[in-house]
This record gives structure tokens, sequence and C-alpha cells, in this order.
């Protein structure tokens, strides 16, 4: 028994493909698991059909945030499973990332809410600066946590699901109207 859950274990953590193109691949980060997506993803039919996508952009600089983030982000991953699907990707390994969603490097990490492929909300960088005393750049940088994270992505999902909904009343009721005047 050991042996098959160890290849289950190996099978997932492997880059599976489909058809020849490459499919998102669960990693362990934390208490959950996210996807690693690459760029030939994140341009994929796939990507525009999901309903909540949030991706954490990462690279050179902010690597020590990166690290610290994995723990929340898998807390994140697990309470979110089920309605937001989330993923990772590195733009050292796939630079057209930057010029594909406008990401600034000097603001990673960076959190990207997609909906349908359309970026619905940034939160660049996740962590930010507090002052604790009243010399210049007395302080500490605080992260995120993941009700933080959580608590970010449903009210912005919320918005954009209910935007989305106020668009096709009124998209149905200008077909309605275009119909009585025919």
């Amino acid at each position: 028994m050991l042996f098959h859950s160890s290849w289950l274990l190996l099978l997932l953590l492997t880059s599976v493909t489909a058809a020849g193109k490459e499919v998102a691949k669960p990693v362990a980060t934390g208490a959950a698991k996210a996807m690693t997506l690459t760029e030939s993803q994140l341009t994929a039919k796939w990507f525009t059909r999901q309903t909540g996508l949030l991706v954490e952009f990462h690279g050179a600089s902010g690597q020590k945030l990166h690290e610290d983030l994995k723990e929340v982000f898998g807390t994140v991953t697990q309470e979110l499973e089920g309605k937001v699907k989330v993923g990772s990707a590195d733009v050292r390994d796939f630079p057209g990332l930057v010029k594909l969603f406008g990401l600034q490097e000097s603001k990673m990490p960076s959190l990207y809410l997609f909906r349908k492929g359309e970026v619905i909300r940034k939160w660049e960088p996740v962590g930010s600066f507090v002052q604790t005393g009243s010399e210049l750049g007395q302080g500490q940088v605080k992260l995120a946590t993941a009700d933080d994270v959580v608590e970010w992505v449903e009210e912005h999902l919320s918005k954009a699901e209910k935007k989305e909904k106020k668009q096709e009343k009124k998209v149905k009721k200008s077909a309605g109207k275009s119909e009585l005047l025919e």
C-alpha cells in the first residue's frame, strides 16, 4: 500500500500532458495543493473558462516574501477549495507573463484574481511596510494573513459576479426593446 501511495503522490507532483498540451500540475504548498501555472496555461482556453482563479505571481525580487507566503497560500487554497482555483506562476520561468499582465518586478509577490480570463482585482505587493518608530525606515513588513486573502477574494469575486449579472440583465433588456421595435 505504501508503494501505491508513493506512486500516486509522484503522479500528482509530476507534470501531466494531455493531447500534447501542458495541464496545470498541483504542487504541495502548506496544508493544501495549489497549481503551478505556466504561460501557456494562462493564455489557453482553459484560463478563460475559470469563474474564479487566484494567481500568485512571483520572481527574483520578493523571493523571501514568496517563501513566507507559502503557508498562508496553502491555507487559502484549502479554504477556497471548490469556489476558486488557486495557482502560482514564477516569472523567472515565464518572462512573457510580465508583459502579458503588466506585472512589475518591484511589486512581487502579487496576487491577481481572474474571472473568465479577465483580471478583476490586483493585490500588489502582498506585504506592506508598517512604521513602528518615529525614524524613517523603522518598521517591519507585515504579510497578509490567510483570512485577509480569503476575505479579499470572496469580496471581489462577489462584486464581479453581481456586475456580470447586472450587465446580462441590461443586455436582455435592450434585446427585448429592439424586438419590440421590429
